[in-house]
């Protein structure tokens, strides 16, 4: 008998969420992304120099919320869980899975989050606005790199946690 469609991405979902406990356990989670240091300068300094300074624009203006729904912890912890999920199927290779995730789970809700967090931590709202718009672009790409997206997946993740304890939400 086949398993329904939700019990598999379910399992998958919490197996990943493990791995991604373990990991940080062990790194000692600092609290900075990974590979930023907290700071994206060093991301838009590898792009070219028109990319990323249309990406700085769109980044240092409040993005506007796609639902009307309230931020709440249970929402945030869903769009880490997706980030968590998009850098573990892009590991895997299965980038459309990675798409999928990033865009049912964790895309949108940035927008909804974008205009709180900058009203607490700009700096920190544009980091993510960027990070989201680099995984933007890298899934526009005729190919795709599974490594870029799985590390700015990790950085997405890193920097909503951190936008989920800044607006007293965990983290």
């Amino acid at each position: 008998m086949m398993r329904p469609a939700w019990e598999s991405s379910t399992l998958r979902l919490v197996a990943l969420a493990a791995v991604a406990l373990v990991l940080a356990a062990c790194s000692g989670g600092s609290g900075r992304t990974n590979g930023t240091d907290g700071d994206v300068s060093s991301l838009l300094d590898s792009l070219d120099s028109e990319v990323a300074a249309r990406w700085e624009a769109v980044c240092s203006e409040p993005l506007p919320p796609l639902s009307s729904e309230p931020l709440t912890a249970e929402r945030f912890a869903t769009a880490t869980d997706g980030f968590d999920l998009m850098a573990g199927l892009a590991r895997e290779g299965d980038l459309e899975g990675a798409r999928a995730a990033f865009l049912s789970l964790a895309h949108d809700f940035t927008h909804d989050a974008d205009g709180f967090l900058r009203a607490s931590d700009e700096q920190l709202a544009k980091e993510l606005c960027i990070v989201v718009a680099l995984l933007e672009e890298e899934f526009a790409r005729s190919s795709p790199d599974a490594a870029t997206i799985a590390a700015r997946a990790a950085d997405g993740r890193d920097l909503l946690a951190r936008a989920a304890g800044e607006l007293g939400f965990g983290g």
